[in-house]
């Protein structure tokens, strides 16, 4: 009996003492690993870096408000900026498009002066028995072409030959109450007396009223034209005036067993050109 609990006591002792020596196996070093951190920061200020060391890596992340404000601003500005640009560069091409307008007008003023002068020294130059200005009002075109021009219509006749810049391009058609209808030389049946300067030949022009061309009339088939050949109003009949070119031998049909040949001549007339005219009498 004595034994038993000789023993017991023995196994007591040496519980105890294992249990106490596996705590201060275990506290010891944290014990040591505390007192050396506490020392270190002490003599080595470990803590501040420590510190200093996690504030520098979060701050990214505290100042990303801050960024994105900083975008936000610079997208708004970029816009804005754009926005504007592009309503200026809209203004200067408004600007640029009044300015070329201005221009055009401009070179059209310049065009009706060189037009008037040209057609004053004309007048001068040719020393008609009369001549009168008219400015074109309005224009028609193939198939009906004509010419509605403004002057003093009561300096007027229906007898009066019309030029431009160009040449002799027409004559009067119409008289109307406020402006003068003037049609093509080559309308349809329209006579006009001519010459060819190569042959020394007097012919008759007569207007098709299609593709600006004359015929020839009673040309005789052993004349001698060629394609290209010149051909001028000649003055005979005192309605047009002499010298004028009236165009040009366009296409010949020459057929030996007829008495006379179909020659076709192109007109030169640009009756749809300009601004001004020039009514006269040779």
């Amino acid at each position: 009996m004595y034994n038993k609990e000789l023993k017991q006591t023995q196994i007591s002792k040496t519980a105890i003492f294992t249990t106490g020596s596996m705590r201060a196996s275990k506290i010891l070093p944290s014990f040591i690993l505390v007192l050396t951190i506490f020392f270190s920061d002490y003599f080595f200020n470990f803590g501040k870096d420590i510190r200093i060391f996690f504030l520098k890596t979060s701050q990214p992340v505290t100042e990303i408000p801050i960024a994105l404000g900083n975008v936000f601003d610079r997208l708004v500005f970029f816009f804005s900026s754009q926005n504007q640009l592009f309503i200026e560069i809209n203004n200067l091409n408004k600007e640029i498009e009044k300015l070329n307008i201005e221009i055009i007008k401009m070179k059209g003023i310049e065009n009706e002066n060189i037009e008037l002068s040209e057609l004053m020294n004309l007048s001068k130059r040719e020393q008609f028995s009369f001549s009168m200005l008219g400015e074109i009002k309005s224009k028609s075109f193939f198939p009906n072409e004509s010419l509605n021009v403004t002057t003093d219509i009561k300096k007027i006749n229906n007898d009066m030959v019309v030029l431009n810049r160009n040449g002799m391009i027409g004559q009067i058609d119409q008289v109307l109450p406020n402006s003068v209808k003037v049609l093509p030389i080559y309308k349809k049946d329209n006579i006009v007396p001519a010459y060819f300067p190569r042959l020394g030949l007097n012919i008759i022009l007569k207007g098709t009223g299609k593709d600006k061309l004359f015929s020839i009339e009673n040309l005789s088939s052993g004349v001698n034209l060629k394609i290209g050949d010149e051909i001028f109003s000649s003055g005979l009949g005192g309605k047009f005036p002499k010298g004028y070119l009236i165009g040009k031998v366009k296409r010949i049909s020459n057929d030996p067993n007829l008495k006379f040949q179909t020659v076709e001549v192109q007109s030169i007339a640009v009756f749809d050109n300009g601004s001004k005219v020039l009514f006269i009498s040779p």
